[in-house]
Parts: C-alpha cells; sequence; structure tokens
C-alpha cells in the first residue's frame, strides 16, 4: 500500500510510491513532445503505475466513498520520490465526488492519468486554478468539472520553450500518425452544475497544449455565462462536443510567425465540434443550429497579436495560407491530410480580428452570426480570414478596415462560399479576395470600398444592392469565367465608380441588368478609370449612365459596352452622356491577327426625331497608364460600335499615341475604326489633337503615322485648323494631311520660352544657328540631332542651359577667394605672440612698461619671463633681442566650402588644403622682411550636377610686417601659376565634357592691427585687411569632338576680398594665448567674361555666366602656445556664412627663431 499522510492546513498532499513497473503497451514520452511514438486510445491507457485515490489519503472522518469537502484546500500531486524512470501514474477514484476545491495542482515532472468507472463531479470554487507545471494531466470522460466562477488553466513550460518536458499522447482524427501531445486533456464536462448566475473567465495560459473533448455549459437562461480567455501562447483544441461560452472568446498572442508553426497561439475546433457564443443557445433538433429569426445578444469572438482559430480540420497547403506561418506540416494542428479530421461550427454575435490574427475555415465547417443589429466581422491591422474550399461563413455586416479576407471556398452550393446579408465596408487598408472554381461571394446588401478587391480563378463576387468603389479603391478580375456582379438585384440601384477597376485576361464586370423593367443608376467619376484589358475581358454597364467623367479603356482586344444587354423597353430612360468622358484604347503588342480593342454603344432614339451623332469629350488611341495618368503608344485598332452614329468632336479631344521603332524605321500607332453602319468621326476648327510620342529614338523628317481608317473621318474641310497640342518633340512641327496622317515637318521650333533668361538667348542663338546645319556628320548637325531627341520641353531648356562654360566660372569663385594670405597673418600674428610674454626677436612689439598690460602685475611678468630665460626686468629681454634676428614659420591649412548658386553661377561644393612656408630677418628694431613660398590645391564638384573642376596654384613673393606697442602692419605680394582641370556634364545630353588648362595671377595683401590693452591679461585688437587679386586664364578648347563641345575664353578677372573685425586675446601665465575673432568679409570682382562658342559656330553663345558678389560674417578661435622662448605653436578654426557661403577653415602651424 501507498503510504498516506493527513494534512490539517489549507493543502491535501498526495505522496506516491512506486509500486511497480510500465506494464507493456503504456504511452511512453520522452522530453521531446513531438517525438512520441504509438497512441493512446480516446481514453486514457492503463499502464502506469497505480494508486488508489480513496484508498491514498485517510479523509478523517469521512467514508472513503462518500463526498468530500475541501472547503477551499488545494489537491496537491507531488510524486518526485518516485523512480525518474517511472513517470507514469494512474490514479483511480471510486466514484466519489469532491467540493469545494481550491486548486489541482501538478508539483513533479510526472504523466497522470486519471481514471474512474463511475461519474466523479469535481466542485471547483472561484478562482480555481489547473497547474500542470511541467507534467501532463488527463481527466477521463468519467470526470466532471463544476465552476463557480474563474478557473485559470495553466500548462505547458511557456511559448518560449522549444520542448515540454513530458507530454500525453491523444490520437486524433486528421492528427500526424503518431498522434498529438498534450499537456492538459479533460474529455469530462466544464459547466455551472446547473446553478443560476454563475458567471466566471476560462483562462487557458502557459504557452502548451490542451485538449477538451466533453465540452462547456453555462445555461443562458439561468444567468450563467462563462467567457473563455488564451493567451501566453497557449494553444487549445475543442472538439467532439459542444461549447456553450455566451460570455465570448478572447484569443491573444503577443508571439511571432514562427511561434504560430510551432503550435502556439492556436485554438481550434475539430470532431463536429459546435461553439456557440449566443444567449440563445437552443439548438434546433433537426438542423443543429440556432434560430436565425430569434433577436438575440450574446458574447463575441475577439483575436489579437499572432492569435489563431481554425474552425475544423484545415488544408496547410492551400495557397490562400501561404505568409500566414502555419508551415507546411504542423504537429498541433488538425489537418484533412489524410482523414476528415471532423468539422467545426460556430455562433457568435460579433467577430474581431486585429494583429496579424488569422481565422481558417476548414471543408464543411462553417461560422455564423446573424445576430439581430449585430452580426460584424471587423478586420483590422494585417489580419487574415481565409474560407477554404468547401467552408462556409456567413455575417450580416463586414467592416473590413485592415488585412485580408479570402474566399476559396469553391462550390456551388448553399452549405458553401462567404455571404454578408447587410450593408459592408472595405477600408483603404482591407483586402477582399475571391478566388477559385465555383467560388460565390455574395454581399445581399449594400458594399462601399476604399481598400482592394481581386476577383480571380473563375470565382464570381456579386453585390445586389447599391454599390460605392471609392477613390482609393483597386478592383481587379481576372482570368476566364471570373466575374464581378454588381446591382443584379430586382429594383433600382446606385453603382458608383471613383477609383480603378481593371477587367484581365478574360473576366467580366456586369453592372446593372437586374430584373426587366427596372434600370439602375451607373455613375463613373472623374477619378474613375474602367479598363477592359485582353481577348474576351469585358465590361457591361447597361443602366443609367447619366454624364460620364471617367476613362473607359478597352486594350489588347478588350471590349467595354454601354447598354448593349438592355432590351428596347428599357431603353427610353437609359440616358447616357459622353461630352465629359475619355474613351478609347488600342493594344500594346503588335500581335498578327489580333482582334480590335471595342466600345460599344447603344443609344435610344426617337423614330420621329433619330439621332444621327453623338459629342464626346476624348478619345485616345493607344495605351493609358492607369497609375499616372499618361497616355503611350500602341498598336492595332481600338474600334467605336455605335449604331452608325457620328461622334461629334467639334469641341473634344483626340489623343493619339505615336511610336517609332528606330531598329526597323518604322512608324506604329493605334488607329481609330467605326463600326461598319456608316458612322464618322467629325473633326473641326474646335478639335484639339494631342500627338504623344513615347521613347528615345531620333526620329527621322517625313516619318508618318496614319491616325484613322479609312472613310471614318469627315474634317469638313477644316484640318488644318485643327491645333496640335501636348507633343514631346521639341525642335520640330507636324505637318498634317487632310486624309489624317500627321507627318514629321523641317521646320524648327524653340520651346526656350520660360527657361529663364540664359535659356532663352541660347535657345534664340540655337535657332539662328539651325540654319547652318548643312552636313549630317558636322558638329552643328551633332548637336542638332541630340537636341531633337530630347523628348519634352523641360529636358530642352535644362540641356540648354547645361551648355555653357560652368566649371571655370565656379572655379574662378574659389581661386579668387584664398586661404593662403590669412595663413601668412597667422604667421606673423604668432611671431608677435612671444613678445606679449617678455620674448625678443624680430618684428616684435619693444619690450616696455605699457607690454605689462597682458599680464596682471610687473612680478607676474617677471615670472614668466625668467621661465623663458630673459631673466628679471625689461632688460634681459633687450639684450636677448641682439641675437636673435631671424625667423622662420611653415603653416598648414585646409577647409570644406559650399556656395549656393547665385545669379547664372552655378554653386560649388569642395575641399581645399595648402601649406604655406616664409623665412625672414630683422630689417630695424621693430620690423622684418622676408620670402613666402606656397602651394594649394582646390577640388570640387558643382552643384545639380553641372561637372567638377581642380586646379592647383603656386605662389611666391616677399612679405613685411612692423609693429609698436600697439599697431601692427602686414604687407604681401606674391606671383601665382594657376594649373586648371575639369569636367563639364551635360546631363540631359547624356555628355562629360573633360577641360584643362593654366593662367597665372598676381596677389597683393594688406593688414592693419591695433592692440588695446584691457588689463589682466586681455587684449582687444580692431583689425582689417584686403586682398586684391589679378587673375588671368588662358582660352581653351574642350576635348573631344562630340556634340555641343565649347571652345572658351575668360577674359582678366579683378576680385577684391576685405575685412573688417575684432579679435580678443586672453594671455594665460603658462604661455597660452586664447583668441575669438569676429567680423565681416565681402568678396567683389570686375572683368572676367567668359566669351564661348559650340565648335563648328560661328556665333558667340550667349547667357554665359557672370562673377557674382558675396558678404560674409566670418567667426573663429586660435590657440597659441609656446613650449619655449623660441618657438611657438598654433591652432586656427574659422567659420564663413551668409550669401550663400558655407565655409569651414582649419589651419595651424609653427614659428621659431634662430
Amino acid at each position: 500500500m501507498p503510504s498516506t499522510r493527513n494534512l490539517f492546513g489549507m493543502t491535501v498532499l498526495f505522496t506516491a510510491f512506486g509500486l511497480c513497473a510500465p506494464q507493456v503497451g503504456m504511452a511512453q514520452s520522452t522530453l521531446d513532445g513531438n517525438d512520441e511514438a504509438g497512441g493512446a486510445t480516446q481514453n486514457p491507457p492503463p499502464g502506469g503505475t497505480p494508486i488508489q485515490a480513496d484508498e491514498a489519503v485517510n479523509w478523517d472522518d469521512y467514508p472513503g466513498n462518500g463526498n468530500q469537502d475541501l472547503e477551499g484546500k488545494s489537491i496537491r500531486f507531488d510524486l518526485n520520490d518516485e523512480d525518474d524512470s517511472l513517470p507514469y501514474f494512474d490514479i483511480t477514484f471510486g466514484g466519489q465526488n469532491w467540493e469545494d476545491i481550491g486548486n489541482i495542482l501538478l508539483l513533479s515532472e510526472s504523466a497522470i492519468t486519471f481514471i474512474s468507472a463511475a461519474e466523479v463531479t469535481f466542485g471547483l470554487e472561484a478562482g480555481a486554478r489547473f497547474e500542470t507545471g511541467s507534467g501532463a494531466m488527463w481527466f477521463d470522460e468519467g470526470f466532471n468539472f463544476n465552476a463557480s466562477g474563474d478557473i485559470d488553466f495553466t500548462y505547458g513550460d511557456g511559448d518560449d520553450a522549444e520542448e515540454d518536458s513530458l507530454v500525453l499522447v491523444y490520437d486524433l482524427d486528421g492528427a500526424a500518425a503518431f498522434g498529438m501531445s498534450f499537456n492538459l486533456i479533460i474529455d469530462g464536462e466544464i459547466s455551472a452544475g446547473g446553478i443560476a448566475g454563475i458567471e466566471g473567465d476560462l483562462n487557458f495560459s502557459g504557452g502548451g497544449w490542451a485538449l477538451l473533448t466533453g465540452g462547456i455549459t453555462a445555461e443562458a437562461d439561468l444567468g450563467s455565462a462563462f467567457t473563455l480567455n488564451m493567451d501566453g501562447g497557449s494553444s487549445l483544441i475543442l472538439s467532439d462536443n459542444n461549447y456553450l461560452l455566451n460570455g465570448g472568446v478572447n484569443l491573444a498572442y503577443d508571439g511571432s510567425f514562427s511561434g504560430r508553426e510551432a503550435g502556439h497561439g492556436i485554438m481550434q475546433l475539430v470532431g463536429e465540434s459546435t461553439l456557440i457564443t449566443l444567449d440563445d443557445q437552443t439548438l434546433d433538433p433537426v438542423t443543429n443550429e440556432p434560430d436565425p429569426d430569434t433577436s438575440q445578444d450574446g458574447g463575441d469572438i475577439t483575436l489579437t497579436g499572432y492569435s489563431s482559430l481554425l474552425v475544423g480540420a484545415v488544408d496547410l497547403s492551400d495557397p490562400n495560407l501561404s505568409g500566414l506561418g502555419f508551415g507546411d506540416d504542423n504537429d498541433h494542428i488538425v489537418t484533412n491530410d489524410a482523414l476528415t479530421g471532423g468539422t467545426g461550427t460556430i455562433y457568435t454575435a460579433n467577430m474581431t480580428l486585429g494583429g496579424d490574427s488569422a481565422v481558417i475555415v476548414g471543408s464543411g465547417s462553417s461560422v455564423r452570426s446573424l445576430t439581430e443589429n449585430e452580426g460584424v466581422l471587423t478586420m483590422n491591422g494585417d489580419s487574415a480570414f481565409v474560407v477554404q474550399n468547401g467552408g462556409f461563413a456567413n455575417f450580416n455586416t463586414l467592416a473590413l478596415d485592415g488585412g485580408t479576407l479570402t474566399d476559396a471556398s469553391g462550390g456551388n452550393d448553399a452549405t458553401t462560399g462567404l455571404t454578408f446579408e447587410l450593408n459592408s465596408t472595405i477600408g483603404e487598408g482591407g483586402s477582399l479576395i475571391s478566388t477559385g472554381d465555383g467560388t460565390k461571394t455574395q454581399f445581399n446588401g449594400q458594399l462601399t470600398s476604399e481598400g482592394s478587391i481581386l476577383v480571380e480563378d473563375e470565382a464570381k463576387l456579386m453585390v445586389a444592392g447599391n454599390t460605392l468603389l471609392g477613390f482609393n479603391s483597386t478592383t481587379t478580375i481576372k482570368g476566364i469565367q471570373s466575374a464581378l456582379d454588381l446591382g443584379r438585384d430586382d429594383g433600382t440601384q446606385e453603382i458608383t465608380f471613383e477609383g480603378a477597376v481593371s477587367v484581365l485576361e478574360g473576366g467580366d464586370l456586369n453592372v446593372g441588368g437586374g430584373a426587366a423593367g427596372t434600370l439602375d443608376t451607373i455613375a463613373i467619376s472623374s477619378t474613375a478609370v474602367l479598363l477592359a484589358d485582353g481577348n474576351g475581358s469585358a465590361i457591361n454597364l447597361d443602366g443609367n449612365l447619366g454624364s460620364v467623367f471617367g476613362v473607359l479603356a478597352a486594350v489588347n482586344s478588350g471590349t467595354i459596352s454601354i447598354n448593349k444587354q438592355l432590351d428596347t423597353g428599357d431603353l427610353e430612360d437609359a440616358n447616357v452622356d459622353l461630352t465629359d468622358a475619355i474613351l478609347g484604347g488600342g493594344s500594346s503588342e503588335d500581335l498578327l491577327g489580333a482582334q480590335a480593342s471595342k466600345i460599344e454603344i447603344k443609344f435610344y432614339s426617337d423614330t420621329a426625331d433619330p439621332l444621327t451623332s453623338f459629342e464626346a469629350g476624348t478619345l485616345f488611341a493607344g495605351t493609358y497608364d492607369s497609375d499616372t495618368g499618361e497616355y503611350g503608344a500602341g498598336y492595332g485598332t481600338i474600334q467605336f460600335d455605335t449604331g452608325g452614329l457620328n461622334i461629334d468632336m467639334l469641341a473634344g479631344n483626340l489623343i493619339f499615341g505615336l511610336g517609332y521603332t528606330e531598329d526597323t524605321s518604322s512608324a506604329y500607332n493605334t488607329q481609330i475604326a467605326m463600326d461598319d453602319l456608316g458612322g464618322q468621326i467629325l473633326l473641326g476648327d474646335g478639335t484639339t489633337i494631342e500627338l504623344v510620342i513615347g521613347g528615345t529614338e531620333f526620329i527621322p523628317t517625313e516619318t508618318t503615322w496614319d491616325l484613322f481608317e479609312d472613310y471614318d473621318t469627315d474634317v469638313n474641310g477644316n484640318w488644318n485648323l485643327v491645333t496640335l497640342e501636348g507633343f514631346n518633340t521639341v525642335t520640330r512641327s507636324f505637318a498634317v494631311d487632310g486624309d489624317g496622317m500627321v507627318t514629321i515637318d523641317t521646320n524648327y521650333q524653340n520651346p526656350a520660352l520660360g527657361g529663364g533668361q540664359v535659356v532663352e538667348q541660347r535657345g534664340a542663338w540655337l535657332n539662328d544657328a539651325v540654319g547652318s546645319v548643312t552636313d549630317n556628320g558636322d558638329p552643328q548637325a551633332l548637336l542638332f540631332h541630340e537636341l531633337d531627341q530630347l523628348g519634352t520641353t523641360s529636358l530642352y531648356q535644362s540641356a540648354l542651359a547645361r551648355l555653357g562654360p560652368e566649371s571655370i566660372a565656379s572655379g574662378l569663385q574659389v581661386v579668387s577667394d584664398t586661404n593662403a594670405f590669412n595663413a601668412y597673418h597667422e604667421a606673423l600674428s604668432d611671431m608677435r605672440t612671444g613678445n606679449e610674454l617678455g620674448r625678443p626677436g624680430p618684428a616684435r612689439r619693444p619690450l616696455s612698461q605699457s607690454s605689462q598690460s597682458m599680464l596682471a602685475s610687473q612680478d607676474e611678468a617677471d615670472t614668466i619671463r625668467s621661465q623663458y630665460g630673459y631673466g628679471a626686468g625689461p632688460e634681459s629681454g633687450q639684450r636677448r633681442q641682439e641675437d636673435d634676428n631671424m625667423v622662420a614659420f611653415v603653416q598648414g591649412y585646409g577647409r570644406t566650402i559650399n556656395l549656393d548658386n547665385m545669379s547664372n553661377v552655378i554653386g560649388v561644393d569642395g575641399n581645399q588644403w595648402g601649406v604655406l612656408a616664409g623665412v625672414g630677418g630683422q630689417l630695424s628694431e621693430n620690423s622684418v622682411l622676408g620670402l613666402l613660398l606656397g602651394y594649394d590645391d582646390f577640388n570640387g564638384d558643382l552643384n545639380d550636377n553641372f561637372g567638377s573642376v581642380d586646379v592647383g596654384t603656386v605662389r611666391a613673393g616677399p612679405f613685411f610686417g612692423w609693429a609698436n606697442e600697439n599697431w601692427n602692419v602686414d604687407l604681401a605680394l606674391t606671383g601665382g601659376y594657376n594649373d586648371w582641370n575639369g569636367t563639364r556634364r551635360n546631363t540631359t545630353l547624356g555628355r562629360d565634357y573633360n577641360w584643362s588648362t593654366g593662367g597665372w595671377q598676381i596677389d597683393f595683401s594688406a593688414g592693419l592691427g591695433y592692440r588695446i590693452p584691457l588689463g589682466g591679461g586681455v587684449n582687444l585688437v580692431p583689425e582689417g585687411s584686403f586682398v586684391y587679386s589679378f587673375i588671368q586664364t588662358d582660352s581653351y578648347s574642350e576635348e573631344g569632338n562630340q556634340p555641343g563641345t565649347l571652345s572658351v575664353d575668360t577674359n582678366d578677372l579683378n576680385a577684391i576680398i576685405g575685412r573688417l573685425g575684432a579679435s580678443l586675446e586672453v594671455v594665460s601665465i603658462a604661455g597660452l594665448i586664447i583668441e575669438g575673432r569676429l567680423g565681416w568679409q565681402g568678396n567683389y570682382s570686375f572683368g572676367g567674361d567668359i566669351e564661348t562658342g559650340v565648335l563648328g559656330f560661328g556665333s558667340p553663345l550667349p547667357g554665359t555666366p557672370d562673377q557674382v558678389d558675396r558678404n560674409n560674417l566670418y567667426y573663429g578661435a586660435q590657440l597659441t602656445w609656446m613650449p619655449s622662448w623660441d618657438v611657438s605653436l598654433s591652432f586656427r578654426y574659422e567659420g564663413r556664412t551668409l550669401d550663400g557661403t558655407n565655409d569651414q577653415f582649419f589651419g595651424g602651424g609653427v614659428s621659431f627663431e634662430f
């Protein structure tokens, strides 16, 4: 006998010892829940270690076979004392009932089957918990559970665990061959026990797998209600029974697609089970369904995150499940691959899907929600609802605000399909797909769509009531026998098109045409595009169209019919007004023997006053891009069947897409044709013809397009008065023949107007120069050929704007704005710095009492001087001044500079670096004379991709510096040579033009400063300077002989840089001077005109770039440090801004005495 213990606290603890080894045939398990072998039957298998529940525990005064009242205590199973090789236990109950159970807990890693030959009832207190821990529990069908309120079912090792420690195997139809693994199985019923007013939540969590086969019952007529909640990655299968949950079902899974593929977050109904969340749970004994005519409320079914609801066995190979994360083979899903797997049925008040949740309705299964004032299917986010082949779903209303609803039900009977009874909406983020042979998706009320609708693969979608396909909607009917039928119900319906509708590959759009004697109203707005594309594709519009404003396009042998299906009795009210419509089409491919694309129009005509013509707004022949609204060249014929009526275009527009194939030197276009009953296109001086030429090929003069089939045009002698607009060939015009042919003429056109002053000047120059073009091989003809291939006026104007010498003009802005003299002034300033600390040397201020202003006191001055070996007192410094009479310095610098476009000068974005060296000797007591030598290099890219420029400059010349106690003067005169390289880029013509040249320049620089001592080691130094540059640049011609090559002659440029500002010096006793600068700089120039011409043209090109002036604010800082008495180190930063300038300068160097 197993040992027993009495517990007088809050729990009763079962402790079992191993009595025998597991018997042969016991379902075995490993730690991997997916590796079980064999399979259990529908009842728990014998073979575990047996324990008799009524013998295992001494229940004090209660007899072993009597009802047991635990008064809130928990039943705990802890079998850790058993041998690890014996994890399976059978606990047999002898028929006693248990009341007021607080919790049922499994504390050990064990798999327990609870067996009872007689019916056993467990009465659970509100808030009771079932916990399997890392084990598994199976209650056979003899166990029923009466709930007093909430019950928490916690099972499994969490949704992130790769495996559960122990599972039990249950053989479900449609499951894998080795059965399905579960942590918790309850074969008995969960109910309110027939007690009134029991309300509670049944919460399933823990991340494992559970199976219920005994049903759930809460008697709604007694005021009881259960709500099922599942989260935490748990999964649950409901099988073989009715599940009455009038509080609703809430499924949540904050996981991922990979977690779904591992079987988490899934609830499935199988085995002919029924889930009812309605208050009226009475099922018809014949149909086993709730009364559809009963007004009833109830709970909703809500899915969030990555949760899933599978109704019946599902087909995982269904392509409509692609991308939903279920995988091709999922051991935790019942499928119909080999066996039927059973079906499921749901009756609910409403259903809501959010996030990435999914509902799949399998074959033979159904979801129904037809409650009065409810019955809404709401979808949001990226959710998915799929009705698989043989499935059925029926709601009152659809609110598809996001996600994808797919009807792939197939079949042709009332037990399959997707149906909505009342008014429905598809939001901008929603997508509805009807697919598969025999699928019928039905809206028996109204439908408003701003989202996506796809009908394909022989499916049919039908809307009986009013329909609005809104501005943002896209509707596609694709494939032979695929159809969208709108307004098919008896009575008058309103069908409105505002978005794009495409009928492809033999599909059909049928609008109106209900019962005889009824006439639907069809409205086509200005934003609507109805496209019939492909042989057999048809759009049939039968009703009162009124005014048509949108685009009706029949392409690639498609057909659009207006009122062709109506009988004579309906036509009196079938108004059609096409004065604002756009009608046309053609073929995108040149297919031999292809049928004409057709637009068929039937008008009612009073026999006493018959119609002879009707007005049309726009006719087009060619292709139409519904995404961009652009027309293009096509092939074949667009035929208008009007019953012999003329199309009056005397105040309309004709648009022809014209094409040209350079390889075959052939022109092509879609012709306009009329039917054989004598109708014509009437043209006159009020007609506008727009010719759209596509492609980039050069189209030769005298290329001809034939716009109409013979005898289909009546021009009434006014053809030459027709206005030609919108054509894309910008340099030539068209000649128009009276028989409907257009030919490229040789007359040159100048579309430069509106392109800016430079473009207009160059356009006029080119217009004059064209007359000199004689030889097709010379540069003039080549340039003209390049311009003639441009497709639009804007491209033509862009090419002219890029015809000038922009790179040399932009480079001159930088060459005349050198930083070399900033480095020179910095070097002379460094030489003077030492004197402020008592250091003698050339060009230093004489050491006097006023020099002490840089320091706090004379004692501090003497201290600093002694640090550098000068001794104390001014006389020491004077003696050393006689010893050092030479100075040398080296300065390096770099900067990034960005100049915006100004006037007609293109800005530049580039980098410059340089080095400057100097050596000088003492000329007098406080002056120095020396020699400068330097080099700098600039390279940059022109704005707007106009090209690039690189210039290197070497310079040399004398400098002079003088200073007294307060004033300082710097002068320099240098001569230099500039080495230029660059690329001019005409992106419109697809050309790069390389060039190089040279030139010399002279620079004179002068600077003046005055030091104002403020005391305490602080000085204010107002300063001013200017640089005058004279820059000469050699003439050059761009390399190569390609079209548009330039010859350039740049006149001498005079440039002046003026600066006015101040610096603030702070001197520390450690030999460190900190300076800050702020001021104004102006860059001015005159001269420097650029004369240029295109090689091969005699006259100069006008509109060449001018020089521009810029006014800037400069700011900066400098650090100077003297590690010894004869060495000075400095670092400097300066920025410039305003007037389209962004200049960032960094420099530094060393100066020393000897």
